[in-house]
């Protein structure tokens, strides 16, 4: 069936047995083709009927659907047009892992953090009536993402605003990369309960009698006072509901997630509403596959390749990941009684699982509220506390106020784990490149990366022993092994020492690349020396200005931006003196397998020895 599928238009020549067909298809297509390649296999899974339901409905890309996180519309893409594409998913020049405009005329909105949808389709709606234009809207939300504070306000200013033709779909499955946390979770939970009677048809009765009531007495203010308070009452009886009416909303579900003839009437039903509608969706995370269905961690939210047989991951080697060895040493600092570790959704792919099942009260999940974690830790550490918040580099970047003002102006001791350091997999949204620039202007800050699994454990105790601020930094994949020595604030180590026809200055793992690169310019009669910052903030001074005074060739290595980033500390201090700094260009950088990435930028060992060559050459 999914072969006749080229356009969302083919899906309305089909019957319901027709489109259930195609679903069992399209959930046989993603599981294939994230064995191969990895990707965000159980979103993706549960939401395939909710997507063929909504497009069925909808007459994109007229109509405007906006997907949140955009980890959830691999069945979007598939029923768009990139159904003979979609086997080069998450690879480079293939497919992107997440909603992209530049992709398909489909994609609204490029999409890779959570809570934005709603905001992104009021600003359309807002546009729509200044221009004089006619289009459904619907923003698709869940997955955890209603847990962030964006999705909040939005909902609270389109209840105010309320425009027509406009829906909210909740993706309701009670999980974030795990399960999902916060009150307004346990709400939805219980609506599903609360709210089987709205299939009664006396509760469309009795809504409708009273809303008409309202229509006829709207001149006479005792009135309506009295009409809102018998609506209020009677109706909460009925549904649970009426919290969303009251902020504004015209209210439908929760519906069967994975009964399209349902969901295509919900949809039908909200489209012919006067008033924004949100439409409640119950669905199975990681449906029609055993393994994710039954996942209750997290661990199939976004997985590698894996053999859809078994389920087991393809691992690559057989050393520990950085996650692992955060993990590993949180555990083991967990003894200190004040340690605590804070996470925003993320407990199992941080590396703090071992952690929360050892320490459960000293694990706080927060939810995709990267603000909140960071400002809960700044109130942890202003009562003697040591807080550890984990997080990927790139949704660290959600904190940047809270950061400078909660945490670096009182100078609260919290440490900052940013996992995904570097460039990943899957793309500008997700690359972790910005937080070296981010932080380095952040007075009183410490900023670490690592070059080794030891040499992670000697920056971590030493975090927890500072009086201000610190940010240890590490990429996603393969921990290297090595023996570390002494670690001091601000103190550089010279790893290699061939000669001073160039130095190379290196901050975090991509130091390895550097030393690979030396060899070979061994080889070539060219004699460098190789040194691990180890510190961007504070910079060792003393010997960079010794090592600037032996060469006339000093380049600094990172995988973060170029623009304000650790190369360009190094150029500052060394004022006067020639510094060439290899990094992240000031371009967002496209998906795609990290090694064919940094190969491209030069970031490489052959790039390094290309450059070094280039500047004896001058």
């Amino acid at each position: 069936m999914i072969e006749n599928i080229n356009e969302p238009s083919d899906l309305k020549k089909l019957n319901l047995f027709e489109l259930q067909q195609l679903a069992n298809d399209v959930r046989n297509e993603i599981i294939e083709v994230c064995s191969a390649n990895g990707g965000h296999v159980a979103p993706n899974l549960g939401t395939v009927e909710l997507t063929i339901a909504l497009h069925y409905t909808m007459n994109a890309p007229e109509d405007k659907i906006i997907w949140d996180v955009g980890h959830q519309a691999y069945t979007h893409k598939l029923v768009t047009g990139r159904r003979d594409r979609f086997k080069t998913l998450r690879t480079y020049k293939g497919v992107s892992g997440f909603t992209n405009p530049e992709e398909s005329c489909y994609d609204t909105f490029i999409a890779g953090h959570a809570s934005t949808s709603i905001s992104i389709a009021e600003g359309i709606a807002i546009a729509r009536k200044l221009e004089g234009k006619d289009f459904h809207i619907a923003a698709v939300i869940g997955d955890g993402a209603l847990t962030g504070g964006m999705a909040f306000e939005a909902i609270n200013h389109v209840g105010y605003l309320r425009p027509e033709k406009f829906m909210i779909i909740i993706n309701d499955n009670g999980q974030s990369y795990g399960p999902t946390v916060g009150g307004l979770a346990a709400y939805t939970s219980r609506l599903e309960v609360a709210n089987r009677i709205y299939d009664s048809p006396i509760y469309h009765e009795v809504r409708n009698d009273i809303h008409y009531l309202m229509d006829k007495e709207k001149d006479d203010p005792k009135s309506m006072d009295v009409l809102k308070r018998l609506r209020e009452r009677a109706l909460h009886l009925l549904s649970s509901g009426i919290v969303f009416e009251e902020l504004g909303y015209d209210y439908i579900g929760p519906l069967d997630g994975h009964n399209i003839g349902l969901l295509i009437e919900g949809f039908e039903r909200a489209k012919k509403s006067k008033f924004p509608v949100i439409v409640h969706v119950i669905t199975t995370k990681g449906k029609g596959y055993s393994k994710s269905e039954n996942d209750e961690i997290g661990v199939w939210h976004g997985i590698g390749p894996f053999n859809p047989e078994t389920g087991f991951v393809i691992k690559k080697s057989a050393n520990p990941t950085w996650s692992e060895v955060f993990g590993k040493k949180i555990e083991e600092l967990g003894e200190n009684k004040k340690v605590i570790a804070i996470t925003a959704a993320m407990p199992l792919s941080t590396g703090l699982s071992a952690f929360g099942k050892k320490y459960p009260d000293r694990l706080v999940d927060v939810g995709m509220a990267e603000q909140h974690a960071v400002t809960i830790a700044a109130g942890m550490a202003s009562q003697g506390l040591k807080p550890v918040v984990a997080l990927y580099s790139t949704f660290f970047q959600r904190a940047f106020d809270q950061l400078m003002h909660d945490v670096c102006i009182p100078k609260s001791p919290v440490v900052f784990c940013l996992d995904r350091a570097g460039l990943v997999e899957d793309g500008p949204t997700h690359h972790g490149i910005f937080d070296i620039a981010m932080t380095i202007p952040m007075p009183g800050m410490i900023l670490m990366s690592p070059v080794c699994d030891s040499e992670f454990n000697a920056m971590f105790d030493l975090a927890l022993q500072q009086k201000r601020p610190v940010v240890i930094r590490y990429p996603r994949g393969e921990a290297g092994v090595c023996k570390s020595s002494k670690i001091e604030i601000g103190k550089a180590e010279i790893m290699k020492q061939e000669g001073w026809d160039a130095v190379i200055i290196g901050y975090g793992p991509i130091v390895n690349n550097a030393l690979q690169a030396v060899e070979e310019l061994k080889k070539q009669g060219i004699k460098a020396t190789v040194v691990n910052a180890r510190f961007a903030k504070p910079l060792d001074e003393k010997l960079f200005k010794e090592l600037a005074d032996k060469t006339q060739n000093i380049i600094t290595i990172e995988d973060g931006v170029i623009e304000g980033g650790f190369g360009s500390a190094v150029s500052e201090l060394l004022s006067g003196k020639r510094v060439v700094r290899l990094g992240i260009p000031d371009k967002f950088i496209e998906h795609g397998n990290p090694k064919i990435l940094y190969e491209n930028l030069g970031l490489d060992a052959k790039g390094i020895v290309g450059k070094v060559k280039e500047l004896l050459k001058k």
